[in-house]
C-alpha cells in the first residue's frame, strides 16, 4: 500500500513539474518548427522561379518524356552526372551533362543564398531552440524519474520491513 502511494505521489510530482506535458506534445512542437523551417526554405528557394532556364526545362521535358510545360523546374535529382527522371530513368548523355554542368553552380548559389536569408536563419534557430527545450525537458524528466525510483525503492523497503514485522508478530502469537 505504501509503495503504491509513493508511486502515485511521484507521478503527481512528475506531472506538476512537467506541466502535464504528454509525450506527443514536444514532438508536435518540433514537427511544427520543422514545418516552418521547410516552408521558409521553400519560399526562399522558389521565390526566384524555377532552378532551370526555359531552354534547360525544355531539354529535361524532352529527354524525360514529360509533357511540354509540365515540369516545374525544381524537382531535380542527379546521380553520377546524369539526370534522374520521375520514373527513375537516368539520362546521362553529353547534352544533359553539359546542361547540368551549367545549371548546378547556379542552383547551388541560389540554395546557399536562400539558406542565409534572415527568415530561414530564424527558422533554423527555432528548430534548434525547440530541440534544446526537448533535450532539457528529457533531462528534467529523467531526474524526476530517478527521484521517483528512489522514493519507490525506499517505500518498497519500508513495506518489506513492515511485512517482516507483521510476520514476526504473527509467529509470536
Amino acid at each position: 500500500m505504501r509503495l503504491a502511494l509513493g508511486l502515485v505521489a511521484a507521478g503527481s510530482l512528475a506531472m506538476a513539474l512537467t506541466g502535464g506535458a504528454s509525450a506527443e506534445r514536444p514532438g508536435l512542437a518540433a514537427e511544427a518548427a520543422g514545418d516552418r523551417l521547410g516552408a521558409a526554405i521553400e519560399r526562399a528557394i522558389k521565390g526566384e522561379g524555377p532552378f532551370f532556364t526555359p531552354e534547360e526545362r525544355a531539354l529535361v521535358e524532352a529527354k524525360c518524356g514529360y509533357a511540354r510545360g509540365s515540369w516545374d523546374g525544381f524537382e531535380a535529382n542527379t546521380r553520377n552526372g546524369g539526370f534522374v527522371c520521375r520514373d527513375g530513368r537516368r539520362i546521362d548523355d553529353a547534352e544533359m551533362r553539359a546542361m547540368l554542368a551549367v545549371a548546378q553552380p547556379r542552383i547551388e548559389r541560389r540554395v546557399r543564398a536562400a539558406m542565409q536569408r534572415e527568415d530561414v536563419q530564424g527558422a533554423i534557430r527555432a528548430v534548434a531552440e525547440q530541440a534544446q527545450r526537448q533535450a532539457l525537458q528529457a533531462v528534467d524528466q529523467a531526474k524526476i524519474a530517478r527521484l521517483a525510483a528512489r522514493e519507490a525503492e525506499a517505500a518498497a523497503r519500508a513495506a518489506a520491513r513492515e511485512a517482516e514485522r507483521a510476520s514476526d508478530d504473527g509467529r509470536r502469537r
